[in-house]
């Protein structure tokens, strides 16, 4: 399934950050959300958690780890069917 972003409509949230070891390590989590449209249909919501650990080097911020996990939808629970009146 090929995937293009729609109007690349991202968004991201903080909601941790905790300096380490001394000022050198920063490590930080939160929340992201994108719209996105594949070949055929409407928009789709993506959404899910993300983490990342950076490093200073000098005077120089490196990626040590980043993690991201898309959360999964809520099951669908589908309409009950109703028998036509004649």
């Amino acid at each position: 399934m090929k995937i293009r972003y729609l109007l690349a409509l991202v968004g991201l949230a903080i909601s941790f950050a905790l300096p380490a070891l001394a000022g050198s390590e920063m490590w930080w989590n939160g929340e992201w959300h994108v719209t996105l449209q594949g070949q055929t249909g409407g928009p789709k919501q993506a959404k899910g958690y993300w983490t990342s650990i950076v490093v200073r080097e000098g005077d120089t911020w490196k990626d040590r780890m980043q993690i991201s996990i898309v959360a999964q939808s809520p099951a669908v629970t589908p309409s009950p069917t109703t028998t036509p009146s004649n």
